[in-house]
Order: C-alpha cells, then sequence, then structure tokens
C-alpha cells in the first residue's frame, strides 16, 4: 500500500519537476524595462531607493496616526489640530466650541428660569409673557446646541485632514532636510547642498 502511494505521488510530482526552470537574476532584471540605460542610472536609482527606506523609518517614527487624533478631537475639540501643528484652527475650534455650549447653556437656564415665573404668575398677561419667552428660549438654547454637535462633528472630520497635512509636512522636511545633510561612509564625508 505505501509503494502504491509513492509511486502516485512520484508520478503525480515528477512532470512538476521536469518542467520548472532555474532562472537567474538576469531573467527578472530588464533594467531597460525601468530606465536604467546606463550602471550610473541604475546606481543613482538604488542610491534614491536606499535614502528613501532610511527616511520611511524616520517618518514611521514621527508621524501621526489618524485614529489617535480622531480620539483626541472627539474627547477635546480641537486637540488633534493642536496635536497636528494646526495650532491657530485648534484654539478657534476649542474656543467656539466652548462659546456655543455655554451660550446654550446660558440661555437654556433663562429659559428654565422663565418657566418657573411663568409657574407662579398669576395674572394671565404674565402667564403668556413667561410662557413665551422660556419656550423661544428654550428653541434658542437647542439651536446653540445643535450648532455645537455640528462644530464638534466638523472638528472630528477636519482632524483627519489636519493629521494628513501634517504627515504630509513631516515627509517633505525629512526629504529636504536629508537631501542637505552631510554623509559619512566608509568613503570618506561628503556634503550635500
Amino acid at each position: 500500500m505505501k509503494s502504491i502511494l509513492i509511486i502516485f505521488t512520484l508520478i503525480v510530482l515528477l512532470p512538476s519537476f521536469g518542467f520548472s526552470q532555474v532562472t537567474s537574476d538576469d531573467d527578472f532584471s530588464h533594467p531597460h524595462k525601468y530606465g536604467w540605460d546606463s550602471p550610473e542610472k541604475l546606481f543613482s536609482y538604488r542610491q534614491d531607493l536606499q535614502k528613501r527606506q532610511k527616511l520611511l523609518q524616520l517618518f514611521s517614527m514621527k508621524k501621526q496616526h489618524i485614529s489617535e487624533n480622531l480620539v483626541r478631537s472627539a474627547i477635546i475639540p480641537g486637540w488633534g489640530q493642536y496635536t497636528a501643528q494646526r495650532y491657530t484652527k485648534g484654539q478657534i475650534i476649542f474656543v467656539s466650541e466652548i462659546a456655543i455650549l455655554a451660550g446654550s447653556y446660558f440661555v437654556y437656564r433663562e429659559a428654565m428660569d422663565n418657566f418657573d415665573k411663568y409657574k407662579k404668575a398669576n395674572y394671565i398677561g404674565n402667564i403668556e409673557k413667561f410662557y413665551n419667552r422660556a419656550q423661544t428660549r428654550y428653541e434658542q438654547s437647542q439651536m446653540l446646541l445643535g450648532a455645537g454637535i455640528l462644530l464638534w462633528l466638523f472638528n472630528i472630520y477636519d482632524s483627519i485632514g489636519s493629521t494628513e497635512a501634517f504627515n504630509a509636512d513631516t515627509w517633505n522636511t525629512l526629504y529636504q532636510d536629508k537631501t542637505k545633510m552631510i554623509s559619512v561612509d566608509f568613503n570618506g564625508i561628503s556634503f550635500k547642498f
């Protein structure tokens, strides 16, 4: 039984061994395909690739994650923008959110005060006046609260763009700084301007 299984396995696998070819690196590398007409172009491309790989490691340490800034902005409006070094935008969002929510609270308190006066009023003119004031102030407080919620949602959405802009700026800064640096290697010291 074992011999039949071995023979069957050999029959199935033998053709695949016969048709497989060992290829060299020359078969995979087609220099003209990538525009490497000369060894100098290939060498410069390789150096650029190595430089970008090193920059990518630096970038991965300095970049910010969108999810972290989303959570920051969800907790405190403007915090995600502030972390992404969009200081003015973060401060404007934070102050606006506080002002809108504080305004909503104070208008709501005024509505409740007028409602208390409405409940205590004995004169029909005062009853109508205090009820209408309470109703108007309550609607205004709800509108301000809605505006605060919309600003909070915009703040969360905007933290995505702010983080992406920060990461793009970080990459550009790293790439420009790396090309202007002094490099030291086994061949000596080279200055790049």
